[in-house]
This record gives structure tokens, C-alpha cells and sequence, in this order.
């Protein structure tokens, strides 16, 4: 090519896999999440860390000073738990599967 000319640079990408990436997230949590987004993992990560330090500093309170029963607060915490380890990140890679597939098709449209 001559100097001061450039060659157009074609990036192709493929799409995801909608159903990949719910399954993913759903079996391994956070860590599923990051095939769909790298920043949903992490911030799914660190929400996913608050119920486990809940429970932890629930179980760490004398019996004597607890003043809910112990057993229904557990209850609610491993509810929490599981919404945030397993459904959120779930719903999470669905919009992220999608948005990224979005964006590539206007993409190809444009070009």
C-alpha cells in the first residue's frame, strides 16, 4: 500500500449464547456470570459476600444478647443468599447476553 493510506480493519465477533450464559450463572453463580459480563461478576461477587458476613455475625452473637429467634433470621439470610448467588447473576447474564448481542447486529448494520 502506499504511504498514508491505511487498509479498512474488519473485527468480528461472535454472538453469545443466551442459554449458555443463564446456565452458567445459574450453576456457578458469580463465577458463570463472567462468560456474559466481567463487571456483573464482580459486582454479583461482592453483593454475594454481604448474607455470608450477615450469617457469619449472627452465629457470633451470644445466645444471651440475641433478641430474634436465630433460626428465622438464618432462614432469611440463606434466602438472600440464594437470590444473590444463584437467580441475580442469572437474570444478569440474560440482559448482558442480550445487550451484547444487540450491539453487535447495529454494528453490523452500519457497516
Amino acid at each position: 500500500m502506499p504511504d498514508g493510506q491505511t487498509s479498512p480493519v474488519v473485527v468480528v465477533a461472535k454472538p453469545k449464547n443466551m442459554g449458555i450464559g443463564i446456565l452458567l450463572a445459574f450453576l456457578f453463580g458469580p463465577f458463570g456470570l463472567l462468560y456474559s459480563s466481567k463487571l456483573g461478576a464482580i459486582v454479583m461477587f461482592i453483593v454475594s459476600i454481604v448474607p455470608v458476613t450477615l450469617l457469619y455475625l449472627m452465629l457470633k452473637v451470644p445466645d444471651s444478647e440475641r433478641t430474634l429467634d436465630i433460626e428465622q433470621n438464618i432462614f432469611y439470610v440463606v434466602v438472600i443468599y440464594a437470590i444473590s448467588w444463584y437467580v441475580a447473576p442469572a437474570i444478569w447474564a440474560a440482559i448482558a447476553v442480550s445487550a451484547r448481542n444487540e450491539k453487535l447486529q447495529e454494528r453490523s448494520r452500519l457497516s
